[in-house]
C-alpha cells in the first residue's frame, strides 16, 4: 500500500499502475479499488475468489511460473502457476465473469541465460492464445525484472536485451498493439551507489598450523638454501613445502606460491601467499549495506581504495566480517586482497540494490553516511 501511495503521489495515472503482488490482503484490494488501480496479478484460485468478492472489475494478469534454473534468487518457488495450472485458472476466471488481460513472469535475479527469457516468452505466448480462445482481450505482457545492472555486466545485459527483443518481435508483433512492460529495478539502481568501508580490526592466521602469525620475523638461509624467517624481518621467500611443515609449529612463516585464482580486483594472475589468511572487521554489516551476502556473495567485490599503489603486492586469502555481534555477520567468506591494515579503506562498487532500503540499526551501529555526487 505504501508503494501505491508513493506512486499515486507523483500524479501517475492509476491506469498505468500494476499491482504486481499475486497475494493481496483484503485491505490492500479495497485501497486499490478506491484509487482506481485496476491492473493486478494473481496465481491461485483463492486469489480469484478474493478478487471476485472485493474487486470484480479489476483487470487481471496471470503470474506464470517459469524455469529459473541457474538464478541465484528463485522467485518461482514462491510465486507463479505452471502453464497448465494457468490455463485452469483462466478458465475459472472466465466462469466467474472476471477479466484477464495479460500474462506476467519473473525469471529471477542474477546468473540467467538468454534461453530462460526466450522460453518464458514462448510460454506466455501460448497462454495469450489460450486466453484469446476463451474470449479474453489479451494485451499486456510483463517480462519481470532482475536484469544485470552491476558495473562490468554491460555485455551480459546487451546479450539478454537482444534475445528478448528478438523473441518479442517474433511472438508479439507490433501490429497487434500489445503492451510489453518490465520491472528493471536492479538495473536502474545497482550501479548508483559505491560504498567505502573502513577496516576497524584485523587478525592474521596461519592456516596450516591453525595459529596466529607473529608480527616480527627476519630472513635467514635454511639448509636448503631457501630464505625463511626469524624474529625481526618482514618479507618471506620460502617455498610452501618448506614452511608450515609441522602442525605444532605455530611460528612457521608464510610462503609464496603462484596461483591463477581470480582476485577481487579482476587481475588474471597474481602471487598468493600460502598458509596465510587475513580476517578484517569493517564498519558495516549484513544488517546494513551487505544484506545481499545472505543470497549472493559473488556480487560483493571489495578492492583497496588505493589499489594502484598495491598492484604489485602479493595477495592474501581474505575474510571480511561485519561490525555487529552476530556470528552470521560475514560480508565475504573468501577473496584475495593485498594485505591491509586497520584504518585502511575498502571500496565496494554497485551496492545500490537491496542495500539502503534494507538497512537496520541492529546492535546500535551507525548506518553509513551518504554523499550524493552530480
Amino acid at each position: 500500500m505504501q508503494e501505491m501511495t508513493k506512486v499515486l503521489s507523483l500524479d501517475i495515472d492509476p491506469s498505468r499502475i500494476v499491482y504486481a503482488h499475486p497475494v493481496k490482503t483484503v485491505q490492500y484490494l479495497q485501497f486499490a479499488r478506491q484509487n482506481r488501480v485496476t491492473q493486478m496479478t494473481f496465481d491461485s484460485f483463492d486469489e480469484l475468489q478474493k478478487i471476485r468478492e472485493f474487486y470484480p472489475e479489476a483487470a487481471l494478469i496471470i503470474r506464470l511460473k517459469v524455469d529459473d534454473g541457474g538464478c541465484v534468487f528463485k522467485l518461482s518457488k514462491k510465486f507463479g502457476s505452471t502453464e497448465k495450472t494457468s490455463e485452469y485458472l483462466m478458465e475459472e476466471a472466465h466462469k466467474m465473469g472476471l477479466n484477464v488481460i495479460g500474462v506476467s513472469f519473473h525469471v529471477g535475479c542474477s546468473k540467467k541465460s538468454c534461453a530462460i527469457f526466450t522460453n518464458a516468452i514462448e510460454s506466455a505466448r501460448r497462454l495469450f492464445d489460450y486466453g484469446e480462445r476463451l474470449g479474453f482481450n489479451m494485451k499486456l505482457l510483463d517480462i519481470g525484472g532482475g536484469f544485470p545492472g552491476y558495473r562490468g555486466c554491460e555485455n551480459e545485459f546487451c546479450e539478454l536485451a537482444k534475445a528478448i527483443n528478438m523473441a518479442v518481435d517474433k511472438l508479439f508483433p507490433k501490429g497487434r498493439n500489445y503492451e510489453i512492460i518490465s520491472e528493471p529495478g536492479t538495473f536502474f539502481v545497482a550501479s548508483a551507489f559505491t560504498l567505502f568501508s573502513r577496516i576497524i580490526g584485523k587478525k592474521v592466521f596461519n592456516e596450516r598450523c591453525a595459529g596466529i602469525f607473529k608480527r616480527n620475523y627476519t630472513l635467514h638461509q635454511n639448509s636448503n638454501g631457501h630464505r625463511t624467517t626469524n624474529e625481526s624481518g618482514s618479507n618471506v621467500e620460502a617455498r610452501a613445502e618448506d614452511s608450515c611443515s609441522s602442525d605444532n609449529d605455530s611460528d612457521a612463516p608464510p610462503a609464496k606460491n603462484k596461483c591463477n585464482l581470480q582476485c577481487a580486483e579482476n587481475h588474471d594472475a597474481t602471487e598468493v601467499i600460502a598458509c596465510k589468511r587475513c580476517e578484517y572487521y569493517i564498519n558495516d554489516s549484513v544488517y546494513m549495506s551487505f544484506n545481499m551476502c545472505f543470497f549472493n556473495e559473488d556480487l560483493i567485490r571489495p578492492e583497496p581504495l588505493h589499489l594502484k599503489e598495491r598492484l604489485d603486492c602479493p595477495r592474501v586469502k581474505t575474510v571480511l566480517w561485519g561490525n555487529t555481534c552476530d556470528g552470521v555477520d560475514k560480508v565475504k567468506t573468501q577473496c584475495l586482497l593485498p594485505e591491509m591494515n586497520t584504518g585502511d579503506w575498502l571500496r565496494f562498487d554497485s551496492l545500490g540494490a537491496y542495500s539502503v532500503v534494507l538497512e537496520t540499526a541492529f546492535n546500535g551501529m551507525d548506518v553509513p553516511e551518504r554523499f550524493y555526487i552530480k
